[in-house]
């Protein structure tokens, strides 16, 4: 991208197109030409060049001196959100919804995005909506064309960042069709030729883009209308539509087309009888004027364009949103749909081998989505109880598509009740899936009234929240009767988790294991602090040959705890986030025998040093396991002893502790909605 000299002095003004490129935009003004007294053409030359690359805008030089930089910032921001692990499949597209879209909008609309940068945008986008396990990214259950759709056509309501720069490039040429400026006469004459826009090439435009600006050109063509008021040269007889909504071209055989000359005549009565144009035209002196259909007032909108390029409304996927449906409820009847739960049956169906053995049934079967959701026996226990208030059986549903669709889409659903039914429903649906992977992966069994209390408490805050109006007596009674069940569940009091000082006189060691089963890597780490958070050492340190995280957490114990034999600290408190870990420990649990040896020696150590060995929360053990993460690239055995010396990504969560600052709340969800909502995200 290099200006030239007559791009530069047009006008009198010195015209530097160069406000959406970082680093450049600030660097120069728009001044009259005479209070300038030099402008270094070279130089000008050079930052460009940098920011956008030597000449031709290729994909690679466009990632390293401009993309890079928000590429590397959204792949670093999304991993660290995907640790921690604090939002939901909600709560993530609500950030890629309203933060991350929008991070490359800004210099798309100035110039055309490389294809390769957007599909970089893409997939880091996709990898974040689907999560991640040990490091590396889950299954893509769908397609990232298809979850950048409007939620009305089977999407889930992301910008597509394509249509987005399709838009932009119409909005750009749209101007330079309607306008009269001195930029839009300019633009017409270098890329248009004076040829009609639906069958110009732009020769000047990249190679890359001309792609992007030939369908911005038929997409004006197809959605525009021209009010011709006089013979104006902005109007071509016979390729714009000014006499309907067709264009007079349609109507002229190809025979006849093909052998006739000056077809880019403007409206004029070389062609048209005076009789016949004086019907449409309106000769009173002022401009032509040209619509654009799409929009109700007439006016261009990059939105609308971005409907064009959408597929088809369907009242199928509408009735999957509402403002006080929780985003995550929506999200599991929308993979419901499509089929991409992760349940056995659809695994095994990606050519995954798989041993199918559903956690719902005393005798277990072959899990689906059918056999999980609505014909199991814990399940079946839930419809019956729920069947009253929703008026619904879950044994006439034969396929998991259509009977969702069928039940969202019940006439009903305006009224109060109704939408109690659709929240009943679909609070029901998620709380039984979140109900299967406790059972599957935490061993808690299904029970089919834990699930009703919960279905009927997220109800209940529901209710309170968006203050229905005209509640059922039937409802306000199953409300009612929640309230008095909710002894039953779990109590969530109020609690701050954090980093928590040891008595005075007393040392705290905190260690944490690191283990990536993609690679085979993994590290330890830890920290002994006093009970003014002052750090005493630090270790951290790679391992080798190991099979689990497990393996990993018991290694960091030994290392830390030998570390404290080295030094002479006795009496010391130990506390790690691996549970496992503190049951085998403790004789709760029975070790494996490939981790025998070590659990033995760290029984020895846990005598000599008489160190009481406690489990905490992984939130209030940021810094260990800050030191085992960054362990794994370790070659050495490193012991710290200054806390300024510790790596740039330990000594962040080292200073958060030090100032006790809170780790995760968790409200109770009856007294606060507000919470609930956070909850739900």
């Amino acid at each position: 991208m290099v200006l030239s000299q007559d791009q530069i002095f047009m006008h009198g003004f010195v015209v530097l197109m160069c406000q959406a490129v970082p680093r450049v935009g600030r660097a120069f003004k728009v001044v009259p030409y005479g209070q300038l007294c030099f402008v270094n053409s070279t130089t000008i030359k050079d930052m460009l060049e940098k920011a956008t690359g030597s000449g031709r805008k290729k994909g690679r030089s466009f990632r390293d001196k401009l993309g890079m930089g928000m590429v590397w910032a959204l792949r670093s921001w999304c991993r660290w959100v995907l640790k921690t692990d604090l939002l939901s499949s909600g709560g993530r597209l609500v950030l890629i919804q309203h933060t991350l879209t929008a991070l490359p909008i800004y210099t798309m609309n100035a110039m055309p995005i490389p294809t390769t940068v957007v599909r970089c945008f893409h997939r880091i986008l996709a990898n974040f909506f689907w999560g991640s396990y040990e490091g590396s990214p889950e299954k893509h259950w769908k397609s990232w064309s298809t979850i950048a759709q409007p939620r009305e056509s089977g999407g889930l309501g992301v910008l597509n960042l394509n249509h987005m720069q399709i838009a932009f490039r119409t909005k750009i040429l749209w101007k330079a069709l309607t306008t009269d400026s001195l930029w839009a006469r300019f633009f017409r004459g270098k890329h248009l030729y004076s040829c009609h826009h639906s069958e110009a090439h732009f020769p000047f435009m990249l190679a890359s883009d001309r792609n992007l600006w030939k369908q911005a050109a038929h997409i004006i063509q197809r959605n525009h209308r021209i009010v011709s008021m006089n013979n104006s040269p902005t109007v071509h007889f016979w390729y714009d539509a000014w006499t309907g909504e067709t264009p007079l071209k349609e109507f002229i055989p190809e025979d006849i087309w093909n052998n006739m000359s000056d077809k880019y005549c403007t409206t004029a009565t070389r062609y048209c009888p005076q009789h016949l144009l004086s019907q449409f035209l309106t000769s009173n002196g002022t401009k032509d004027t040209w619509i654009w259909c799409p929009t109700a007032n007439g006016k261009f909108s990059t939105k609308s364009v971005r409907s064009l390029l959408a597929p088809a409304n369907s009242q199928q996927w509408a009735v999957l949103w509402s403002p006080h449906i929780p985003l995550k409820w929506s999200v599991l009847l929308w993979r419901l749909i499509l089929n991409s739960i992760p349940v056995d049956e659809t695994v095994k169906e990606k050519g995954v081998p798989l041993a199918s053995k559903c956690s719902c049934c005393p005798q277990p079967q072959e899990e689906s989505a059918l056999h999980l959701f609505f014909r199991s026996d814990t399940v079946d226990q839930v419809w019956s109880e729920l069947s009253y208030l929703l008026h619904f059986s879950n044994r006439e549903i034969s396929a998991v598509t259509d009977g969702v669709t069928a039940f969202l889409a019940r006439p009903e659903i305006i009224a109060t009740s109704g939408r109690l039914v659709r929240c009943t429903f679909m609070a029901a649906l998620w709380e039984i899936w979140c109900s299967r992977n406790k059972a599957r992966f935490q061993d808690q069994g299904m029970m089919a009234k834990h699930i009703i209390n919960r279905t009927m408490l997220s109800n209940h805050a529901i209710c309170i929240s968006f203050k229905f109006q005209k509640v059922p007596q039937a409802w306000l009674a199953a409300l009612h009767q929640t309230e008095h069940g909710m002894e039953e569940l779990k109590s969530r009091t109020p609690t701050i988790v954090r980093w928590i000082t040891p008595p005075s006189g007393r040392l705290k060691l905190n260690v944490d294991g690191a283990f990536m089963r993609t690679s085979g890597t993994a590290g330890g780490g830890g920290i002994l602090r006093d009970h003014e958070v002052n750090m005493c050492w630090a270790f951290a340190r790679a391992y080798h040959d190991l099979n689990s995280s497990l393996a990993a957490e018991a290694m960091a114990l030994n290392d830390g705890l030998s570390i404290c034999c080295s030094k002479g600290v006795s009496e010391v408190l130990v506390e790690t986030d691996s549970l496992n870990l503190l049951q085998l420990v403790t004789n709760q649990i029975s070790s494996q025998w490939d981790l025998s040896c070590i659990m033995h020696d760290i029984a020895m150590k846990t005598l000599n040093l008489k160190a009481e060995i406690a489990h905490v929360p992984r939130e209030a053990n940021r810094v260990a396991d800050c030191l085992a993460s960054s362990a794994m690239s370790c070659t050495r055995f490193v012991i710290w002893s200054s806390w300024g010396d510790l790596p740039t990504t330990v000594k962040d969560p080292y200073h958060l502790d030090k100032g006790h600052a809170y780790g995760r709340v968790y409200l109770d969800l009856r007294k606060d909605f507000a919470a609930l909502c956070h909850a739900l995200l």
